[in-house]
């Protein structure tokens, strides 16, 4: 095709589909040029526009892409792909609702449009509107049960509501329905690794590589995989990959910020002047600000370390902002529903299982490194932080018929039904073991400190470890740390303080009136004495001694925490009073923490 800038080919129409083509290929400057040749001469062209659009979206351009597909369909306002395409460029930009619009206008100009169908679908499912996001899907694969997307971007749904066995066939059918498709391999090794089926997972991801050697995302996820095991040699092979490709790659840097000290780390200042990039998107910023912020912690540059914690805080609206008060009312609606007299009323109700350890606290308060130093031990299976006693809490709500809520409704679970229930907490983490010869399965979901009523009364012989820390220090942890899933309360440091008073006067409760056994572990003492307190530990659990438990940090198993690195780690005290540097930054905390906040007396630290 050899044209000058005022000479265009006649056949254009045709000219421009091949663009659109080549741009849709990877071939993307090729049939850029066309478009913007054509432009120059017609600035209406419908096709041109659209080939731009194309352009702009295969950069991941979204935002941009929009606006040249809404051009192509003001010239073209008949064409039901432009309206799909634009549909689905606003999806991605975050603007749902006008994406749904689009792909609705869409399916009005083509009925049973499979794409427009699927777009409305992903708009569905986007917006958490899981049971029309559900039926879309199922009427896409009713008209065509060979449209791979379409299994690909339920299996995606699936997973994103953590429905990750339900999701494993429709990505495995998408992956094996067409050729190459390492979009849906991508989807899929996720969900393996979601599984724990970690081999297959980076067979997925390295296939993925061989065929797109710089696709950076599976690198990014091999690294990840690597450094949960443990093997950071493997995992900087990868993070190494990735810096050849992109040398400033933000969440490499974010992942070096916590593996190395700072002090030896890239130059924060060059860091800062990424935040000229006016591309750069909102989530980039936010992590990009907890990465400076923790190499000038290193730095001991107390001031600008927590200046960018704080924004990067301040700009987190991943989820909307923490209401106190709901807390607060829920604790309350806990502690009038579980009381002595309703444990005392159901002796010798519930599974006999001896097996669940369940370790709670605030985040970063010593849960992972409870859980490393009890998976050491031959007799133990750490299964990490599981959701299955949160899913036991639905389920008595869903069985109440809105009867009542929880936690009213648990007040009508019978003496079968709770049996039937801790047998399936057992069954599943047994499961999750591989149906291991272990005496006991922790579980270290922190947040499981609200569900602590049910585990009673379903599994009222299991073991409860809380784990406490100085509440400065913890509070602190999680202010200054960029959570892969946000935690609503530490974004502020009052909201921290208000959160803190109401789970520790949950967990007051659960002392007073709980028939299962809990004891409590506090960090500054664990790192302290190490040993003392990891045999009172395995004493508590009913484990013999064994000294694998004081190497912790040899231990091989996978640990999907904020606390991976630090557990691979002999006990060090250098977080103990990490917060006194922060000490002038911190007297919001101190002052929402109350009558709970730490204070010292003759050089001994107190807090509740």
């Amino acid at each position: 095709m050899n044209t000058t800038a005022t000479e265009l080919p006649s056949n254009i129409d045709e000219e421009l589909q091949k663009a659109a083509e080549q741009v849709a290929a990877g071939q993307i400057q090729a049939g850029e040029a066309l478009a913007k040749k054509v432009l120059k001469q017609d600035n209406k062209n419908a096709q041109a526009h659209y080939v731009m659009g194309l352009a702009h979206y295969m950069r991941k351009q979204y935002k941009v892409a929009a606006q040249a597909f809404k051009v192509a369909a003001v010239n073209a306002p008949q064409n039901p792909m432009i309206f799909s395409n634009l549909g689905e460029s606003l999806r991605r930009s975050k603007q749902t609702e006008e994406a749904l619009k689009a792909f609705q206008k869409s399916l009005s100009l083509l009925p049973n449009f499979n794409l427009a169908l699927m777009g409305i679908a992903n708009c569905f499912s986007d917006l958490k509107q899981n049971d029309k996001a559900m039926k879309a899907f199922q009427k896409v694969l009713n008209q065509n049960p060979d449209f791979a997307p379409a299994y690909h971007y339920l299996g995606a749904h699936l997973t994103r509501n953590d429905q990750y066995k339900q999701a494993l066939p429709m990505l495995k059918k998408a992956v094996a329905m067409r050729e190459n498709y390492f979009d849906a391999q991508m989807t899929l090794a996720n969900c393996l690794e979601s599984l724990d089926m970690v081999d297959e997972a980076v067979e997925m991801f390295e296939n993925v590589l061989e065929h797109q050697p710089k696709n950076i995302p599976a690198m990014l996820n091999l690294a990840n995989i690597k450094k949960t095991q443990g093997k950071m040699d493997e995992a900087q092979v990868y993070f190494d990959r990735v810096l050849e490709i992109d040398p400033q790659n933000l969440a490499v840097q974010y992942n070096l910020s916590h593996s190395v000290n700072g002090k030896e780390a890239a130059n924060s200042e060059e860091l800062e002047k990424k935040f000229e990039d006016e591309r750069l998107p909102k989530e980039a910023k936010r992590s990009l600000h907890f990465t400076i912020g923790k190499y000038y912690d290193d730095m001991g540059e107390v001031e600008k370390a927590f200046a960018h914690f704080k924004e990067g805080n301040d700009m987190d609206d991943r989820i909307p902002p923490y209401e106190p008060n709901q807390f607060s009312q829920g604790v309350d609606r806990l502690m009038d529903v579980y009381t002595k007299e309703f444990f005392n009323q159901r002796k010798g109700v519930g599974c006999e299982s001896e097996q669940p350890i369940i370790i709670v606290g605030m985040p970063r308060s010593g849960t992972s490194l409870t859980e490393q130093i009890l998976s050491s031990h031959p007799r133990v299976y750490g299964a990490g932080e599981l959701k299955n006693l949160g899913d036991l809490v639905k389920t008595v709500q869903m069985r109440s018929n809105k009867k009542a809520p929880y936690p009213a409704c648990a007040r009508m679970i019978d003496p079968i039904t709770a049996c039937n229930l801790g047998e399936r907490y057992v069954k599943e983490t047994h499961e999750l073991s591989g149906f291991g010869d272990y005496d006991r399965i922790t579980d270290k979901m922190p947040g499981n400190y609200s569900n602590l009523g049910l585990l009673s009364l379903v599994l009222p012989r299991a073991k409860i470890i809380h784990c406490k820390r100085n509440p400065m220090d913890s509070c602190f942890s999680n202010f200054s740390h960029n959570f892969a899933s946000v935690i609503s309360y530490s974004r502020k440091l009052e909201d921290l303080g208000a959160h803190y008073r109401d789970y520790l006067r949950l967990m007051e409760h659960w002392k007073r009136v709980l028939p299962v056994p809990i004891l409590e572990l506090r960090y500054e003492e664990m790192v302290a004495d190490n040993e003392a307190k990891s045999r009172e530990l395995l004493e508590f659990c009913g484990l013999e001694w064994d000294d694998a438990c004081l190497e912790f940090q040899k231990t091989e198993r996978r640990v999907k925490t904020a606390s991976t690195m630090q557990i691979r780690k002999p006990i060090y005290n250098s977080s103990v009073a990490r917060w006194k540097k922060y000490e002038e930054q911190l007297k919001p905390l101190y002052e929402a923490l109350g009558d709970v906040a730490p204070r010292e007396e003759n050089g001994q630290l107190f807090y509740p």
